[in-house]
């Protein structure tokens, strides 16, 4: 259990990005994992605010993994810190794809994101299914 969500730590969260719109929108899962409500999540936020939650040290880094998946569409996966709050992180692997439409513009972004502080802490050991 985690016990900042209390909540099984290997519970996996959905997002989608309205790309069109720059409009993310979280499921309770998601939310929970990156500290918003659900009614947060649920209401969205531009992709550039949910970056101010990726810690400052990864911010950078994964800005340009994002801005690079729009280019080539390719499977995006990324560790990084979540900052809770000025005190707390938490480790996330977020995962997703590109959806272009037919003139090959990026129209959406689908993908699924898990809490791995854990295995984190723990340097990996025995963690990984």
């Amino acid at each position: 259990m985690d016990c900042l969500l209390g909540k099984d730590i290997n519970e996996v969260g959905y997002y989608s990005w309205d790309v069109t719109e720059n409009w993310l929108s979280l499921d309770r899962v998601s939310a929970a994992i990156c500290g918003f409500s659900e009614a947060e999540g649920a209401e969205g936020m531009t992709i550039e605010a949910f970056l101010m939650r990726v810690a400052p040290s990864s911010r950078e880094r994964v800005a340009k993994a994002i801005h690079d998946n729009l280019l080539n569409g390719n499977l995006y996966q990324e560790d990084y810190e979540i900052e809770i709050d000025p005190e707390r992180y938490r480790w996330i692997r977020v995962g997703g794809r590109i959806i272009y439409d037919r003139d090959r513009m990026p129209i959406k972004g689908v993908g699924w994101m898990i809490d791995i502080t854990v295995e984190k802490l723990l340097g990996g050991v025995g963690l990984r299914q």
